[in-house]
Order: structure tokens, then C-alpha cells, then sequence
């Protein structure tokens, strides 16, 4: 790739090149002994090299954080009575305006549950109940638009629930 310009300002050497460096790709920075000299007259006694990888993908990002798989899955039967429930999204998240709004709710009873955390580790949601949950109920996980974010500030913008039953 050809240089645009080098200039020094200080002790900083700044390189630009004529076209944008492409996404995915390894590139060496390779200045020769000799090139550069200090205030004294000193030249740089011997080749610098160096290698650098550029990001995979854009920063710009306009996708929307999407859920891509629950634990339990969509309307499972025979799920423990203790089990956290797991809800992994298509990108890394972070709470949204709305996470205090995420419930869990036994639809026999008409109960909403006692949440005892709502924790996030990189792309996944992992809610804990406070209690057990009561054998052979149904209980529906309710996430509202703008409870989750991700990185780049993008919402979940659609109320996002499944249901799933306990074990008899």
C-alpha cells in the first residue's frame, strides 16, 4: 500500500496512506536504519519492523441486539425448579433504560416472580429467581424493548417473552 505522507512532529512519527486499510487484514509497519535521525544526528542504527491486525468488522454498527437462543429453549417441559434462566443475544449487551422492567411470571397463578438478579456477561442474560418455582406450572420470561443495549448504544426494540413448564 503507498504512503500518502510522513511527518514528524516531536518524538511521533505519523505515517498516512493514499487508501483506507482493509477490515481483517495484517499489515507491517517497516522503517529502515538510517531513515530517521534525532535532534543530535543521530540516525536510527537499525530496521524497525512491526505487524498489527486491523478490526474484523465496521464500528460503525446498526444492528439491533436480537435474542439468538433461551435456556430453557421456547416452550420446554421438565425444567428444574431451580435452574437460571440463560437468554443470549446476537452481540455483546449491557443494561438498557427498561432492565428493571424484565420479569418472569407463573401464568397458573398469575403471580410475577421475585427476581433475585439480572446479571449480563458479554452476550448473555442470565436471570435468577429469589425462590423456587412451583412443580408442572408454566412461567413466561418477559425482556421489554430497551432493556437491553449493545456497545454502540442500539436497543431491543421489541418485547421479547417465551414460556416453558416445570418438571411434575
Amino acid at each position: 500500500m503507498s504512503i500518502a505522507s510522513e511527518t514528524i512532529s516531536g518524538n511521533t512519527l505519523t505515517i498516512k496512506q493514499t487508501l483506507n486499510r482493509l477490515y481483517g487484514d495484517t499489515y507491517q509497519v517497516f522503517i529502515p536504519s538510517g531513515s530517521i535521525q534525532d535532534l543530535a544526528g543521530n540516525n536510527l542504527n537499525k530496521t524497525y519492523t512491526y505487524n498489527f491486525k486491523t478490526i474484523t468488522t465496521s464500528t460503525t454498527n446498526n444492528t439491533k441486539p436480537t435474542v439468538t437462543s433461551t435456556n430453557p429453549t421456547n416452550n420446554a417441559t421438565g425444567v428444574s425448579l431451580t435452574t437460571p434462566i440463560i437468554i443470549t443475544f446476537n452481540e455483546n449487551i449491557t443494561a438498557g433504560a427498561n432492565f428493571t422492567g424484565i420479569y418472569i411470571k407463573n401464568l397458573i397463578t398469575g403471580n410475577t416472580v421475585h427476581l433475585a438478579s439480572e446479571t449480563i456477561n458479554g452476550k448473555t442474560l442470565t436471570i435468577q429467581q429469589s425462590t423456587s418455582r412451583l412443580y408442572n406450572d408454566t412461567y413466561q420470561v418477559n425482556i421489554p424493548a430497551g432493556a437491553v443495549k449493545d456497545t454502540a448504544g442500539n436497543i431491543l426494540t421489541a418485547n421479547y417473552s417465551y414460556t416453558f413448564q416445570t418438571l411434575k
